[in-house]
């Protein structure tokens, strides 16, 4: 009794030292994942409803535009996360590379104005080499965004069966450690690489996912995003942002960074509970079956193992949801179900068949265990101790063994060498080596497809220690037992490589892009050194580009621009890089003199002015050519570009095709402007803007009946700032829109406290027109100053006539619908044409201070007032002269027929004060001043 007794705890130690030793090697994990993966849904635990995801979804692709997107419209969401009152933004958008200088400006600035509450990515990939090296490419924020952001690594690593189950606390990226995003947005400070297991039981479906295009255009509520954290990031499948996960399937990149986010929050990151758990469970529960054995019967027997399957389990789900321990409980079924068998055969008493039972019981638990190994999803090698192939899995056996099973070889002399040599040291290691290797391993098995081609896998070799089986169970095994598990990544491989192809190039033409032009540039200057290190550098702009977009389509204009290409390409450059839409750059090797750069431009110019055959089509295009090299702009990649495209500029300002080449007072110029700029955006803010006033007179009578504002800028180190300087830079930056409804609402605001009801004149940009509501700030300024329409004359300049003419005539008769003048300022000196001057909606002409200035002498400058006199009467327009600085001057002029003058002989521009006080005057008093 006692023996038998002794037996079923053998057997029971048996079955449960085997099982746990599969769970060590990790043979039972899929089973085990799936189980986990069922749990996860029975817990269905709630969010914090603190993070948000704002997702780049199919409908937002539609209404903003193909993908990539402009770096401005980026920046726009920012500005409304910001309105929102979102607590922390973060980008799951690669921002590595730059893109035009405008649109990283526009982006830049939007990270400064967020104050450091925008987190961007960073993170790193597998590359292989141009010698067929493995390596990984870090990617960081480029360095202008990442003064103004926080980085996180949104590295998301999956499993051997293609699933993410585990996130990064943090990822090493070169030489620093960097926190993960989830760990940022947790607040957690881990610094060394780990990772933590995801609690996939937490309800993703409670996470509040909004669209890109919603937030963008301000549709959603309030309440939605105040105060939340915010994850930006691919939605659509077609931007291949998804990994497979737990109970979910599959999840996009935004929402499987929320659930580790949301896992942080909580403090729910999973534990994996030791396989000798597992161990100790199954030795309690056979211990429990043997010592009650006597009184069950083999229904009750099989009832109570089915009982304790389930409680196994729903103590593993609860342990999850409470503790978040995972429990992995195959083991504990499989290890069951093997005891099962074997008290089912100590029932029976039968004591000749119960060794028999007992190989079969191991059998079939060596069966189940082969089954999971032949049905892994990777390729599986397990190998004894005596270096014998004990169990293989189907992708195994069809890439080393053509599709026969490789049990029962030896490994050293069925595995290539590359495989067989780190099993052998994982079976014997030496002293102080580590016998396994956990981390994928990247290497190449040649000649094993069909055909001879050769294959890239990556492995991992783990070994365990098993103890030998009772001699009367099973036969004795050798203690060691080595697992290789291995996929073929060859096609993923390529597919990094032709990924690492479109992003060292243009897709459309070829040519390298900006980030490995800039690289290459690097590499070559890192090369060279000394009286060697000769590099020139050219920056070509394509003029007329944009009439073939426009008359021929945008297709025959891609085939143009791939033959740009080749054509320099062609002329031997060092590289040939595409830098934008119409913008390409070559850096060759040497320096030119004078005439070598005459030379270089005159044979760009001829290469690229060379008519185009395009299909059914012929194009003629223009270029502008910008010129550097390291004697004038140093070895820095980016001052070399920033000063080829200074050169450009200039170019581009001289007629037909032309070239420039960089001097350092283009640099200075630059950087003055840069300055005005600086300054001019806290002008208004510092109070160093102030408005004054030039009168408008009658000549008739010499009375004031009106004033033009004038804008004046007191810099406090600069001095007065003249607008002939200030003006332009304002229009360049778009400083214009805010300064000029400054301009138009104080100066409306001082009029309506004048004296006397004179007319108030303000100049208004045509870029107001274009790109502002000019109308609108017209309005607003009515209402706010109180100031009557009638008094009110807004003076535009004819280049608002140049583009577009229909929208700003349309927006012109607007303003005058609602009683507001408009005058046609500098008239004479622009675009006017006397065949379309009677269709513009204009009430008054200026006539230009230059046609003013040698009256009366100037015969041919009256003759030509005269016409513009003649010319008004008959088109029932006003006529103001401007300039007018003596009083001969103002006689002739009111013999001539004009009615209205300005200019310094009835006054020089006057603060408020000053001209409400000329207003006050009798008015006899001042008709003999002004016109003495």
């Amino acid at each position: 009794m006692f023996k038998k007794i002794f037996r079923k705890f053998v057997m029971v130690l048996g079955i449960a030292i085997a099982v746990t030793a599969a769970g060590q090697a990790n043979l039972l994990a899929p089973i085990d994942d799936a189980l986990r993966g069922w749990r996860f849904g029975w817990n269905n635990a709630p969010v914090t409803g603190d993070v948000v995801v704002v997702e780049i979804d199919p409908r937002s692709l539609q209404e903003i535009g193909v993908w990539p997107w402009p770096r401005s419209i980026h920046a726009r969401l920012i500005d409304a996360l910001l309105e929102y009152g979102a607590a922390e933004i973060a980008f799951d958008i690669d921002f590595s590379s730059q893109s035009t200088a405008e649109e990283d400006a526009a982006f830049a600035a939007s990270l400064e104005r967020a104050g450091g509450f925008v987190i961007l990515p960073a993170f790193k990939q597998p590359v292989v080499t141009e010698t067929g090296q493995p390596a990984e490419l870090i990617n960081q924020p480029v360095e202008m965004f990442a003064r103004a952001a926080w980085p996180a690594a949104v590295n998301v690593i999956a499993d051997s069966d293609g699933r993410v189950r585990r996130y990064p606390y943090a990822v090493d990226l070169g030489t620093q450690s960097v926190r993960s995003l989830p760990a940022v947005l947790a607040g957690r400070q881990v610094e060394q690489e780990s990772r933590f297991l995801i609690d996939f039981s937490l309800d993703a479906t409670q996470i509040d996912r909004i669209a890109y295009i919603d937030v963008l255009e301000r549709r959603i509520d309030l309440a939605r995003l105040a105060g939340k954290q915010v994850i930006v990031g691919a939605g659509a499948v077609e931007l291949a942002d998804n990994f497979a996960v737990p109970r979910y399937g599959v999840l996009t990149g935004p929402m499987t960074q929320a659930l580790a986010t949301e896992t942080l929050l909580q403090g729910r990151e999973l534990t994996v509970v030791g396989p000798w758990l597992a161990f100790e469970f199954l030795i309690a529960l056979g211990v429990f079956f043997v010592l009650c054995m006597k009184k069950l019967t083999p229904p009750s027997l099989v009832a109570g193992m089915a009982i304790g399957a389930l409680v196994t389990e729903a103590i593993a789900i609860h342990v999850m949801g409470e503790w978040h321990l995972v429990f992995n409980t195959a083991a504990v079924h499989i290890g069951s179900f093997a005891m099962l068998q074997g008290f089912v055969i100590t029932e029976w008493d039968l004591r000749g068949l119960l060794m028999r039972r007992t190989r079969k019981q191991y059998v079939a638990t060596r069966a189940v265990l082969d089954r999971v190994i032949a049905d892994h999803f990777d390729a599986v090698v397990v190998v004894n101790g005596a270096g014998e192939i004990v169990a293989t899995s189907r992708p195994a056996d069809e890439m080393l063994g053509a599709g026969q099973s490789l049990v029962g070889n030896r490994a050293a002399t069925v595995l290539p060498s590359a495989l067989a040599d780190p099993v052998a040291a994982a079976l014997n290691p030496g002293a102080g080596e580590v016998s396994a290797r956990d981390t994928p391993v990247e290497t190449t098995l040649r000649h094993t497809r069909k055909g001879g081609g050769d294959i890239i896998i990556e492995y991992v070799v783990t070994a365990s220690d098993v103890p030998a089986s009772e001699e009367d169970m099973a036969p004795t095994a050798p203690s060691r037992v080595v697992c290789l598990t291995f996929r073929d990544i060859t096609e993923r491989t390529a597919r990094l490589r032709q990924i690492k192809y479109e992003a060292d190039h243009d897709p459309l033409t070829g040519a390298l892009s900006r980030t490995r032009m800039v690289a290459k540039i690097q590499e070559f200057l890192d090369l060279w050194s000394g009286a060697e290190q000769a590099l020139t550098i050219v920056l070509i702009d394509l003029d007329r580009f944009k009439n073939v977009n426009e008359t021929l389509g945008h297709s025959v204009g891609d085939e143009l621009l791939r033959q740009v290409a080749r054509r320099l390409e062609a002329s031997g450059a060092y590289c040939v890089a595409r830098l934008g839409a119409d913008r390409f750059a070559m850096a060759l090797p040497g320096l030119l003199d004078a005439a070598g750069q005459e030379r270089l431009a005159q044979s760009i110019i001829k290469d690229v002015v060379e008519p185009y055959e395009l299909g059914e089509h012929k194009a003629l295009i223009g270029v502008s050519i910008g010129i550097t090299d390291i004697r004038r702009s140093g070895i820095d990649t980016d001052i070399l570009l920033a000063h080829a495209d200074m050169a450009l500029s200039e170019a581009k300002n001289i007629p037909g095709n032309s070239y420039s080449v960089f001097e350092t007072e283009l640099d200075a110029r630059v950087q003055r402007k840069q300055a005005v700029e600086v300054a001019l955006r806290e002008a208004i803010a510092h109070g160093e803007m102030s408005i004054v006033y030039q009168p408008q007179v009658d000549l008739a009578t010499g009375d004031a009946i009106g004033a033009e504002a004038l804008l004046r800028w007191h810099h406090p180190e600069m001095g007065h700032v003249s607008p002939d300087l200030f003006i332009p830079v304002a229009e360049d930056s778009g400083l214009i829109m805010e300064i000029g409804r400054w301009v138009l609402l104080n100066a409306c605001q001082d009029a309506a406290r004048w004296p006397a009801p004179a007319r108030l004149a303000v100049n208004v940009s045509a870029l107001q027109f274009e790109y502002g509501d000019a109308v609108a700030d017209i309005e607003a300024a009515l209402a706010v100053s109180g100031l009557a329409p009638e008094r009110l004359d807004i003076e535009i300049t004819e280049s608002v006539f140049i583009h577009k003419t229909d929208a700003f005539v349309k927006k012109l008769q607007a303003i005058r619908e609602r009683g507001v003048e408009v005058a046609l300022d500098d008239f004479g000196m622009g675009y006017s044409s006397l065949g379309y001057l009677s269709r513009l909606p204009v009430d008054k002409l200026k006539v230009d201070r230059s046609f003013v200035r040698h009256l009366p002498d100037d015969h041919e400058a009256m003759a030509i007032i005269r016409s513009v006199l003649t010319l008004a009467e008959t088109m029932h327009k006003a006529v103001i002269a401007e300039g007018i600085e003596t009083a001969d001057q103002a006689w002739v002029l009111r013999l001539a027929g004009c009615k209205t003058g300005q200019g310094y002989h009835f006054g020089r521009p006057q603060t408020q004060r000053e001209f409400c006080e000329l207003l006050a005057l009798e008015g006899p008093a001042f008709r003999l001043r002004a016109i003495a």
